[in-house]
């Protein structure tokens, strides 16, 4: 089965299988920031992109998993903000996303292998920055004890290796956070599928499956050139 058959099959359930909560990274990082033009690369289910609708943000989100996409076009349409999200069902390897174009470029929880055309899609993702808008990627630094069908071969970068894998130059970005952090995570006793990329911030309630869960966040601002 191809990753984005196991994806699909992932998604096809009835259920949710995230918490339609922002990632906490995204909430922490870009709260503060003026509403602009967003990708989301790997969106699942649409919660990032919902909650930058929300907040006046125009999103492109992109995903290989045609029901997830669905459920998230129909979380747009329950918060009001369909207009503001244009969603792409397309395998991030090969889509090419346009040049210097978003105020952010959001990558969440998308582990990819030591491979060159993985680390070329993070290098994408990085070109597709606009003058003075950020790149904000965050991953596990372990996946969670509670994941099932980890998938095979992925590398859970560190900050200093997500940095030295984008090979951003100096005089073309400034990085503002490189960095790990915990966050409170959950364990999803009650739900029939969970996965690597779970751990939404929603989902902490202080409870007694509640436990700490590591990340390392990179935001990286581009420069504007004189």
């Amino acid at each position: 089965m191809s990753d984005r058959e196991s994806w699909e099959a992932r998604y096809a359930g009835n259920e949710r299988v995230w918490s339609d909560e922002p990632n906490p990274s995204l909430r922490t990082e870009i709260s503060a920031l003026p509403p602009g033009s967003a990708l989301d690369l790997g969106c699942g289910e649409g919660a990032d992109a919902v909650w930058l609708a929300v907040r006046g943000w125009h999103v492109t989100a992109v995903d290989f998993a045609r029901p997830a996409l669905a459920r998230g076009r129909a979380a747009a349409d329950a918060h009001g903000v369909a207009e503001r999200i244009t969603w792409i069902e397309a395998d991030l390897l090969s889509w090419q996303p346009p040049p210097a174009t978003y105020d952010l470029v959001n990558v969440q929880y998308l582990h990819l292998r030591d491979d060159d055309r993985e680390v070329a899609l993070l290098r994408r993702a990085a070109e597709a920055v606009a003058p003075d808008g950020r790149l904000l990627i965050a991953g596990h630094e372990q996946f969670p004890a509670h994941a099932e069908n980890a998938p095979a071969g992925v590398v859970l970068r560190t900050a200093a290796e997500i940095l030295e894998a984008l090979d951003l130059p100096e005089r073309e970005w400034a990085v503002e956070v490189a960095e790990r952090r915990t966050r409170p995570g959950h364990h999803p006793h009650s739900e029939a599928e969970h996965g690597p990329a779970a751990e939404h911030d929603g989902a902490a309630d202080g409870g007694p499956h509640t436990h700490s869960q590591p990340d390392h966040v990179v935001l990286a601002r581009r420069l504007r050139q004189r």
